[in-house]
């Protein structure tokens, strides 16, 4: 059973290499966005992991960032 706003299956989660897969970034950039705090990560079991909502809202962070 899930805590409420935890992801309901690993499908929600991203590892840093999925994560900077879908951004179109580098993996060390999503490290830095990481480190710091503009994309908020967790570890499970012992991996970083990072909500797809979190990715999405970085994503438009970063077209946001890039209409500039």
């Amino acid at each position: 059973m899930t805590e409420p706003g935890e992801p309901e299956a690993h499908g929600d989660l991203l590892d840093v290499g999925e994560a900077a897969e879908e951004l179109g970034i580098g993996p060390r950039q999503v490290y830095e966005a990481i480190d710091q705090r503009d994309l908020p990560a967790k570890k499970v079991d012992g991996r970083i992991v990072i909500e797809r909502r979190a990715i999405e809202a970085y994503r438009a962070l970063l077209d946001r960032i890039a209409r500039r």
